[in-house]
């Protein structure tokens, strides 16, 4: 999973545009400038700093605020709020983006020619620059009950439309893979923030066909929904549409494995054994649920924070993990190559299980204390079927010989 875009500068000053709409713009505290300093969060409604002068709005209607991940809206006054025309009752969360229409009234409700003309509490919400937005026509709630497949019964097919106003994931991507992305989700509810993983039928399919793969596309939903062990990503639930997957797995803030050694080099030895020791116990843990992960790499290690003597890790992406000794996907090309073992590239020849995983923590632990993969480019799978390696670092990486390390996991 990518790390988090990094937070913006906020305050807003309010203006009058076309259209009658006012226009909340949202710039860097402090900026020249600036009527509303947003310290730690912007109240809009009868007595915020944003006032309205209408009987309709809240003393304090809603209020806008600031985090690592963007800019939020939060409905504090019983009265609702619209956002997008999207209805946002007391305690909704919704994250906001450049081009938003916030209004305090309902805007499709207008009590008059004049209010049409020219609305007394709408807002366009500005954030740097201007983005143009589709506006959304929302055609009933997403139940409970819709969310959330069982194991072997598919989710029912959800509209987009549904989904947003549930959830809200128009502001981060987190990461990307092969056929998916993650983006942060804000459940509208009670504002909780998740990892979504996203998934193209489209091109799960077509990876589906050219690897000869019997994975279903609700396979890593399924498999994740059983799990249950401190150092696997959670799946708090899943729902699909016609044309996507959506998993909807806890937030590990502090980034992966891979961009921790890009940007601070090799791990120490005591922290790489700290570390490396729970990795061990999750992929023990999944051998005696007869799972193999077959894509054990840095880039699915997710940390708990940055802090390389504090962070914890969590492994995740089971899009292409197998539970059973007998499939037929043994047999199938799955991974990355520089984590290949060899029993996966000769997997034509003879099928594979769990020992793949082992090979693969193996280079995981040499590049932790590396800082570099074990195999150059060239000839990969030569070296790889042959154990040719090198314990010199890549010239001008931030890495270190590899040492002898044990962990009794």
């Amino acid at each position: 999973m990518e790390e988090s875009q990094p937070t913006q500068p906020a305050e807003a000053a309010v203006g009058v545009p076309a259209q009658g709409n006012e226009l909340l713009q949202v710039r860097g505290k402090g900026a020249p400038g600036c009527r509303h300093p947003l310290e730690g969060e912007l109240v809009v409604g009868r007595k915020g700093h944003v006032q309205v002068e209408d009987k309709r709005c809240s003393a304090r209607h809603l209020r806008i605020f600031q985090d690592e991940h963007g800019f939020f809206l939060e409905q504090l006054g019983m009265n609702v709020s619209f956002v997008n025309g999207l209805r946002l009752q007391q305690g909704d969360r919704r994250a906001l983006r450049s081009g938003d229409e916030i209004s305090l009234v309902n805007p499709s409700n207008p009590k008059s020619q004049k209010e049409i003309d020219q609305p007394p509490a709408v807002f366009i919400f500005r954030a740097g620059p201007s983005e143009a937005l589709e506006r959304r026509s929302l055609k009933r709630p997403l139940e409970e009950t819709h969310l959330g497949g069982t194991l072997g019964v598919l989710a029912p097919d959800l509209t987009e439309e549904e989904i947003q106003e549930s959830w809200d994931m128009r502001s981060v991507v987190l990461g990307k893979g092969s056929f998916s992305e993650v983006r942060l989700g804000v459940r509208v509810r009670d504002g909780r923030k998740h990892a979504v993983k996203v998934v193209s039928r489209r091109v799960f399919e077509k990876f589906q066909s050219s690897r000869k793969s019997r994975l279903s596309l609700v396979h890593e939903a399924e498999l994740l929904k059983s799990l249950d062990h401190p150092h696997i990503v959670k799946c708090v639930e899943w729902f699909q549409t016609h044309s996507s997957l959506y998993l909807v797995m806890e937030l590990v803030d502090g980034g992966d494995l891979l961009h921790n050694i890009l940007s601070g080099g090799a791990f120490a030895e005591e922290d790489a054994q700290r570390l490396f020791r729970p990795i061990c116990e999750a992929v023990a843990y999944l051998h005696e649920k007869e799972v193999v992960h077959r894509d054990l790499k840095p880039d699915n290690v997710l940390l708990t924070e940055k802090d390389r003597a504090k962070c914890l890790p969590k492994i995740a992406d089971l899009g292409v993990a197998w539970k059973s000794a007998g499939s037929e996907d043994s047999r199938t090309l799955c991974g990355t190559p520089h984590y290949f073992a060899p029993e996966v590239i000769n997997a034509k020849h003879g099928g594979y299980g769990k020992k793949v995983d082992v090979w693969s923590l193996g280079v995981v632990l040499y590049v932790l204390l590396s800082g570099t993969p074990p195999f150059e480019d060239e000839w990969l799978y030569e070296q790889i079927v042959q154990g040719n390696t090198s314990s010199t670092p890549r010239s001008g990486s931030k890495s270190q010989p590899p040492r002898r390390i044990w962990c009794d996991a």
